[in-house]
């Protein structure tokens, strides 16, 4: 019997990585986004974040992870599908290169630090009930060279609001008779002005006299009264609703006819 001996031969590589972990990165989007209607936020080269970091010269490999984040409610914490982080994407490297392609980041630098500026997009899909500060879930930037292993967690924040809504209901003094006062708060149907938006204060301003006319150069001169309070305000379901009558005191001298006139109401919303 004979006896075979074998040897097997066994390698291994170890690499020390330098784990880095950064803390999260904000991102305020400036400018307020509407949440009654589905919309794309381009996060570019002039409202990107700056990383700026201690680095050695030479080329990083980079990736990101976490995509497709939701975003949660910073009032009440409740997450929602309709506003996700689509991707991001390297857009600018101030002081090196990179190539998006290969996902190549190159340091140049000969002070140590890298630089680069990150963008990407959001997408918003219309939901009425969206309203107020939204923050992201972290996404994370990795960077990877033969030396280090980097984690930079970033995050989002956008401001959300409905896009203010006014609607009219006309007002109809109904038929009178020559010699009679009329009124809408008797008879025919009172004027409406309806308006959706952020919950705010809001300034109106209408005339307390108007002019109608039968088409010709008869007029009649309409009181006209409102409930609207001495501050309105939007209430915090996003509605106001503002009643406008309209009384007409002399009629004696009025010609046979239908007449009619306009109300212009003026609305002054800041955002």
């Amino acid at each position: 019997m004979k006896n075979i001996l074998l040897f097997l031969s066994l390698m291994i590589s170890i690499n020390s990585f330098s784990l880095k972990k950064w803390d999260s990165l904000p991102v305020n989007l400036d400018g307020v986004y509407f949440s009654d209607t589905s919309s794309t936020v381009r996060i570019n080269t002039s409202n990107a974040v700056t990383v700026k970091m201690k680095s050695y010269i030479g080329e990083y490999t980079y990736s990101f992870s976490a995509l497709e984040t939701n975003f949660k409610s910073v009032k009440t914490s409740q997450e929602t599908n309709n506003i996700k982080l689509k991707n991001l994407q390297i857009v600018s490297v101030p002081r090196g290169e990179h190539n998006n392609s290969g996902k190549i980041l190159k340091n140049s630098n000969p002070k140590g630090e890298i630089i680069f500026k990150v963008g990407g997009t959001i997408s918003i899909k219309k939901d009425v009930k969206l309203n107020g500060r939204y923050i992201s879930n972290n996404a994370y930037i990795i960077l990877k060279s033969n030396e280090e292993y980097i984690e930079i967690p970033i995050f989002f924040i956008i401001n959300m609001e409905k896009s203010l809504k006014l609607e009219v209901k006309p007002m109809d003094l109904g038929k009178i008779i020559i010699g009679e006062k009329a009124s809408t708060k008797y008879q025919g149907t009172p004027g409406w002005l309806y308006i959706e938006g952020k919950s705010s204060e809001i300034e109106i301003s209408y005339p307390k006299k108007i002019e109608i006319f039968n088409g010709k150069s008869d007029k009649l001169i309409v009181d006209i009264i409102s409930d609207m309070p001495i501050n309105p305000r939007i209430d915090e379901s996003g509605n106001l609703n503002i009643r406008f009558d309209g009384e007409i005191k002399n009629t004696k001298k009025a010609i046979p006819g239908s007449y009619r006139g306009d109300l212009v109401i003026k609305v002054k919303y800041e955002n």
